[in-house]
C-alpha cells in the first residue's frame, strides 16, 4: 500500500533505529473516518534523518506478523530500496497525488482477486510470517 510518513523520531533504546507513524489509508468501519497511523521501527537511523522522514510518501507492507523491536510494536514494514550506483539505501518515495491506502502492482502482472480475507480463491490476504524452512518470497511467487 501507499502510506504517508506523519512523524518520526529516534527510538529511545536503539541507535540504529527509528519509530515512525505512518498513514495507510485506514478506515474505522464504525464511522468511515481514517483511522490511528501505524506505527513502523525502521533501522533507517544511519541513512536519514527523521526530518527528512516526515511527510515523505512510500510503500508500506501492511499484512506482516506484528513484530516487537527493542519493545515498540512495529505494525507495518516500509520498503526501502539500494542504489546500484553507490550501493546508498533510499527509501522509496511516491508522487503526492497518490492517496493513503492505494495497492500497488507491478505493471504487466495482472492483481489477484483475494476474496474474502484476501486469499486467493478466498479467506484473505495471508499473514506473512516467517517459517523456519521456508522464505517468504518462496509462498508469494506463485502469485507473479
Amino acid at each position: 500500500k501507499t502510506g504517508t510518513i506523519l512523524t518520526a523520531s529516534p527510538h529511545p533504546d536503539a541507535e540504529k533505529l527509528l519509530v515512525l507513524s505512518v498513514s495507510c489509508g485506514d478506515v474505522d468501519e464504525n464511522d468511515d473516518t481514517t483511522s490511528t497511523p501505524r506505527t513502523v521501527v525502521a533501522g533507517l537511523a544511519g541513512v536519514c534523518t527523521p526530518e527528512d522522514l516526515v511527510g515523505k510518501r512510500t510503500l508500506v507492507i501492511c499484512n506482516l506478523k506484528l513484530a516487537k523491536m527493542w519493545g515498540i510494536e512495529s505494525t507495518v514494514m516500509m520498503l526501502v530500496a539500494v542504489a546500484l550506483e553507490d550501493a546508498k539505501i533510499q527509501l522509496v518515495e511516491l508522487p503526492v497525488r497518490i492517496e493513503d491506502g492505494e495497492l500497488i502492482y507491478f505493471e504487466g502482472v495482472k492483481p489477484f482477486d483475494f476474496g474474502e480475507g484476501g486469499v486467493v480463491g478466498g479467506g484473505g490476504l495471508p499473514m506473512l510470517k516467517s517459517k523456519k524452512a521456508v522464505k517468504v518470497w518462496d509462498r508469494v511467487k506463485a502469485w507473479f
